[in-house]
């Protein structure tokens, strides 16, 4: 209806129907464009990534990891993020790391976030950060909820970043192309947060996977998606 008075543009991330729209972008890693036959323009792939990131963000690699950014989702109904502090603020290896948690008024446990916070003066948590790219490239290593958030890590450059699965999961298409580790889903894996935390020790200990890492990373998203939609657009 609405494209008998204007152009219509749409973001697809599930592939859920075959949108008749002006232009449909989708910009996951592997897309299956035969899918799409209504519309008059399709963009696939992770080069339309709509990552606010810009490519001119210095991130400089430390051999030492001091900061970790954790974001475990909006809602979080599985207090990931204070599981994951739990275990990580009593590690001898993660003693002299400082852990940036995003949290929000939706965030379930925002609440006992706090009180952790006031307890450990490493958990320092970030709420409306208007610039998270710029919050990401001042961490060395980063453990996130599969959705957008893996998309701006990975244009930014931080290395590695341990996912976790959950509801959206493009997570096992980013660990199938050997950019960001797949934790799994806490939903069925008895042992998740034995295994987050070995694998993220893992790289805190391994500078030059955590420097390969970031250039993969890189090279796969390179933060100039929206402009390249925007271009798209301009041109209908």
């Amino acid at each position: 209806i609405l494209r008998q008075i204007c152009k219509v543009a749409y973001l697809d991330d599930l592939q859920a129907f075959d949108c008749p729209a002006s232009l449909v972008i989708n910009y996951d890693f592997c897309v299956d464009e035969s899918f799409y036959t209504k519309a008059d323009c399709v963009l696939t792939g992770c080069a339309y990534t709509p990552s606010g990131s810009s490519l001119q963000i210095s991130y400089h690699l430390w051999e030492q990891v001091k900061d970790l950014f954790l974001s475990t989702g909006g809602t979080d109904p599985f207090h990931i993020a204070g599981g994951m502090l739990k275990r990580l603020c009593a590690s001898d290896d993660w003693k002299d790391v400082s852990f940036h948690v995003l949290t929000g008024p939706m965030h379930v446990h925002r609440a006992e976030l706090a009180v952790m916070a006031g307890k450990d003066n490493r958990i320092v948590l970030h709420e409306q950060v208007s610039d998270m790219a710029a919050l990401m490239s001042t961490c060395d290593l980063a453990f996130s909820a599969g959705g957008t958030t893996l998309y701006e890590l990975c244009a930014v450059g931080v290395r590695l970043k341990l996912q976790y699965g959950d509801i959206e999961l493009p997570g096992v298409a980013f660990d199938d192309a050997n950019l960001i580790p797949w934790a799994g889903d806490i939903r069925d894996n008895e042992i998740f947060y034995d295994d987050a935390v070995e694998k993220l020790t893992a790289l805190l200990k391994n500078p030059d996977a955590r420097k390969k890492q970031s250039d993969r990373m890189r090279m796969a998203i390179d933060g100039a998606g929206a402009r390249r939609i925007a271009d798209a657009i301009l041109a209908k």
